[in-house]
């Protein structure tokens, strides 16, 4: 029995109210998916459908995805290929119903065929492309009306308009989705920027080599999100690759590492370019994916950063290659820190010790007595001298002798305040340290502590006889010893003289001549 005048009118105005519920939902709701959802709902209870889908395009997959769930019976279908041709032919039919009743195009028969088993118990009886600004975005499937009745053209053509308003929602869902990543992006980008600066300033606060691998390690590990890293530099002889600072390996890495040349870091050396590796990483480095960067100053690699292991929520993830000019970038700032401490050291650093030569140590003496004088503190100094060096060098050589000097300059740097105390070659087998901010009770105590760690450090002879080292110490203390650098250099001085004549391997406070 048709419906009469007065049920068509009511059945198009439910229609009608249904769509405009459905503008509102597409235009106000920002979550998608509770507005697909809603949606759906509504348009099977204005038509009188029993079964709906909407599944949204993925064009980085070339699938549609199912994402109205619930709408369907028994199963969820997986993703459905879209090959090109039909992808084409969907586009074309953006906004106009597709009907089984029609004969199937080759291109929408092409998606058929590909999709025969995931298509099974699917809505089939209404196909509704959607598209706007030729973007294909889904397809929307209808089933039959529980009436068993075809869709009037009244229907379809209100059907047309809610699919045209369904694209349009979608499209403009997707562009937020695309600026909200790009604002996400943007924001990285300024983070990882300000994590920058932060690292570059850092880094060039201090001249200290040490300091600076070791802050460039930790930092680039921190940066790229990575489990363990790096730095190596190129020795001497350039032939080899040594780890200048190392951070997450349970055990430090061995030197030499690797040859400069050659192996899996050859060409981060020799091509001066980034490695982006998955695999192939030497099995001792218990690593699945790195990011190896060059080192280099003016066209000079002189070293390798690398992280290995990128972390992700759901453990090691491998890096991608939009990480690559994060850990270039800090490669370039730390390579112009090092260089500048490499230059610092060579202005002020002896050659053979590593300790401060005695001209640095001259400048820092005058400007830790005006800040002692300035603030009110002490200041003290020991100045030590090798026993029997001269035995050394006549009975093992003048390259043994060197080897004893490295060692008790190795071993001053141990024992004293890193950040603090400063070590420094006075000339021959004389050394010094500058402790400020020590008064007499600390320094002797500091004295004690590095006269009896250079007694128990030994050294093999070229023969391989075990030497042993000794060294007589001198303590003075400014202002109870002396009133200025030269008085208080002469009463150090005087100091060690009388370790020497008590027996060597002992240390003495000057305290003959103490100043008001």
């Amino acid at each position: 029995m048709e419906p009469g005048p007065d049920q068509t009118l009511e059945r198009l105005l439910y229609i009608l109210s249904a769509l405009g519920e459905m503008a509102e939902q597409m235009t106000t709701n920002p979550n998608p998916t509770s507005s697909i959802r809603a949606i759906m709902r509504m348009a099977k209870g204005a038509f009188g459908i029993g079964k709906g889908a909407l599944f949204l395009y993925r064009p980085e997959d070339q699938v549609l995805e199912l994402v109205a769930e619930g709408t369907v019976e028994e199963r969820q279908p997986g993703p459905l290929a879209v090959p090109t041709e039909a992808r084409r032919y969907f586009l074309a039919e953006g906004g106009f119903p597709i009907a089984e009743w029609d004969e199937p195009h080759a291109a929408l028969q092409e998606f058929l065929t590909a999709n025969a088993e995931a298509l099974t118990g699917l809505p089939h009886a209404i196909w509704l492309p959607l598209a706007v600004n030729r973007h294909f975005l889904g397809l929307l499937m209808l089933g039959e009306k529980l009436s068993k009745e075809p869709l009037t053209q009244t229907e379809l053509d209100i059907l047309i308009l809610i699919g045209r308003q369904f694209a349009v929602a979608l499209h403009n869902f997707s562009l937020n989705v695309d600026l909200k990543t790009a604002n996400m992006q943007l924001g990285l980008k300024v983070r990882q920027l300000e994590q920058l600066y932060d690292i570059s300033r850092d880094i060039s606060s201090t001249l200290d080599r040490t300091k600076i691998t070791r802050e460039v390690i930790v930092r680039a590990i921190e940066l790229l999100d990575a489990r363990k890293g790096m730095l190596l530099t190129l020795s001497e002889g350039g032939n080899r690759l040594d780890p200048a600072a190392s951070f997450g390996f349970a055990e430090s890495p061995s030197a030499p590492m690797w040859g400069a040349r050659e192996g899996w870091l050859g060409s981060v050396l020799t091509e001066g370019t980034p490695l982006l590796v998955e695999g192939g990483i030497p099995t001792d480095l218990d690593a699945s994916s790195c990011i190896a960067v060059p080192v280099a100053y003016q066209d000079r690699v002189f070293g390798v950063l690398a992280v290995f292991d990128k972390e992700d929520r759901a453990g090691v993830a491998a890096f991608a290659q939009e990480d690559v000019p994060l850990l270039v970038n800090l490669a370039s700032q730390a390579a112009t820190a090092i260089e500048n401490a490499r230059l610092y050291e060579l202005a002020t650093v002896d050659g053979l010790t590593k300790l401060f030569i005695r001209r640095h140590f001259e400048q820092r003496l005058t400007e830790e007595l005006r800040r002692a004088a300035r603030y009110d503190t002490k200041v003290s100094l020991m100045l030590m001298d090798i026993d029997h060096f001269k035995k050394f060098n006549d009975s093992f050589g003048h390259a043994t002798g060197d080897e004893v000097l490295k060692l008790v300059a190795r071993t001053i740097k141990a024992s004293i305040r890193e950040d603090l105390d400063i070590p420094a070659r006075f000339g021959g087998e004389e050394l010094l340290v500058l402790m400020p901010e020590t008064d007499a009770d600390g320094a002797w105590i500091m004295a004690e502590r590095v006269r009896e760690a250079i007694e128990g450090a030994v050294l093999a002879g070229p023969h391989g006889e075990i030497l042993h080292v000794t060294v007589s110490v001198g303590v003075a203390t400014w202002p109870v010893h002396a009133g200025d650098e030269d008085s208080l250099l002469e009463a150090a001085d005087k100091a060690l003289y009388r370790s020497k004549q008590a027996g060597r391997n002992r240390s003495t406070m000057w305290e003959d001549s103490p100043v008001a």
